[in-house]
């Protein structure tokens, strides 16, 4: 098993600015493992119902 890890102290930091109506993605990690992808929504907009390859986790909103 892999010990590295990735540390993000502020994820705004990832995506500072959000251009008014997108969605925006950001892949922060990504292994044979886990792939961490964090999303930033302008105001109004949302995530749409859909089907994936594999199960994800919501982490919170700004």
């Amino acid at each position: 098993m892999n010990s590295s890890y990735t540390f993000v102290a502020d994820l705004r930091q990832q995506i500072p600015d959000i251009p008014a109506d997108s969605i925006i993605s950001r892949t922060l990690y990504n292994t044979d493992e886990v792939k961490v992808i964090l999303f930033a929504f302008a105001a109004g907009q949302e995530l749409s119902e859909h089907t994936a390859a594999t199960p994800g986790t919501p982490l919170g909103n700004r």
